[in-house]
């Protein structure tokens, strides 16, 4: 299975955003910025 580099950073970003909000008190703003998102909009 081929997967496009766009759609295997976003996995990856997804991936990494479901876990850090895991037992802390963090803003989804803060967990896009984590990610690599510059814009809420986008993520």
């Amino acid at each position: 299975m081929t997967v496009a580099f766009n759609e295997y950073l976003l996995m990856v970003r997804m991936e990494r955003a479901k876990i850090l909000p895991a037992g802390k008190d963090k803003k989804v703003y803060e967990i896009a910025l984590e990610v690599g998102y510059s814009d809420l909009n986008g993520f």
